[in-house]
């Protein structure tokens, strides 16, 4: 059974100023952070004491590191809300390190819609910001394998770096609910609405007989192919409609679309991943589409190729959302790594 975990009064003054601190700083400037991984996460560390110093690293051949998911619980690692102000900067130089500025400011909102949750549903004591990790796996230096995530309620970001260089941003979860905070401070926030977006503008385009393409196989809302806590999946034959039947500014949109989430990491391996894996599955890949058709209604989509995985879905009259980027080559650094 897991464990609930609660905060001290100071945390709950502390956590107010946290995702004050996160919601002044979402539209703050696109340049991307120049902290390096390694300097970034190594310094976070030393902001600790030694008891949870001890907490924040395990082994990179820990199992804990595929253990990924996306529910409310408890994580190794140290939470938000163990942290101080000097802590929790720190904490943020490391996803900035990772993450393009858009990724870790999606990541940062969905701590904030976390809280906003909290206050919608009057269980803040559920609905925590504080119950966020990072957990780092392996010794972060030039030269070795290591790995990094920060993971709570509707996000899991993982990563496996070679120094500073980030070999894999998969598994990526990144969810919300609400998909829009309906009122309040934070009123108006979308954590992931360029997934949404770009995923009605594709589906807007398509014609009648695409449309009809596009739904065939699969069942509605049967779940994800891919599943929380594995290595690597097994999705079987692609359902829908393949890139090779739509027209050329159709997959154009279907690269803006898949660009919603390879952009969300850190761009020099963003850039790589477009380059050798999104341009390389351009011939292998399928659109499935289930549910509404019209915006405002539940709905889910399925992108697949050979390796590469997106899955969206969208519940509860649309207000729900999870979204999903696997790779099956690349998950947890590939299979050298796993």
């Amino acid at each position: 059974m897991i464990a609930r975990y609660s905060l001290q009064p100071c945390n709950l003054l502390f956590l107010a100023a946290f995702c004050a601190a996160l919601a002044a700083a979402l539209p703050a400037s696109s340049a991307a952070s120049t902290a390096q991984p390694v300097a970034a996460t190594q310094a976070f560390v030393q902001t600790l004491p030694d008891k949870l110093r001890t907490h924040v690293q395990l082994s990179f051949v820990s199992d804990s590191r595929f253990g990924f998911d996306w529910v409310p619980g408890t994580r190794p690692g140290v939470s938000l809300g163990e942290l101080n102000d000097t802590q929790r900067d720190a904490l943020r130089d490391v996803l900035r390190s990772v993450m393009s500025p858009a990724g870790a400011q999606a990541a940062e909102a969905i701590v904030i819609v976390e809280k906003a949750l909290g206050e919608i549903e009057g269980n803040p004591g559920f609905r925590d910001p504080g119950r966020y990790w990072l957990t780092v796996f392996g010794e972060p230096s030039n030269g070795k394998i290591w790995g990094l995530r920060f993971e709570g309620h509707h996000l899991s970001a993982n990563f496996t770096l070679n120094g500073d260089k980030v070999l894999s941003a998969t598994p990526s979860f990144f969810g919300s609910n609400p998909e829009t905070v309906p009122s309040g401070p934070h009123k108006g926030l979308r954590p992931i609405a360029a997934k949404e977006s770009r995923a009605w503008a594709l589906y807007d385009s398509l014609t009648p007989e695409q449309r009809e393409r596009a739904r065939s196989g699969g069942g509605l809302f049967g779940g994800f192919k891919t599943s929380s806590g594995t290595r690597t999946f097994d999705a079987g034959a692609p359902d829908g409609l393949p890139a090779s039947a739509m027209t050329a500014p159709q997959r154009e949109k279907l690269s803006a679309l898949i660009d919603a989430y390879v952009s969300l990491a850190k761009e020099d391996f963003a850039a790589r991943y477009r380059s050798e894996v999104v341009s390389g599955e351009a011939g292998t890949l399928y659109f499935h589409w289930r549910g509404a058709e019209k915006q405002g209604e539940a709905f889910f989509y399925r992108i697949q190729g050979r390796r590469l995985m997106i899955e969206h879905d969208a519940h509860d009259g649309a207000l729900h959302v999870h979204s999903i980027w696997r790779d099956k080559d690349l998950d947890f650094g590939g299979a050298a790594y796993r």
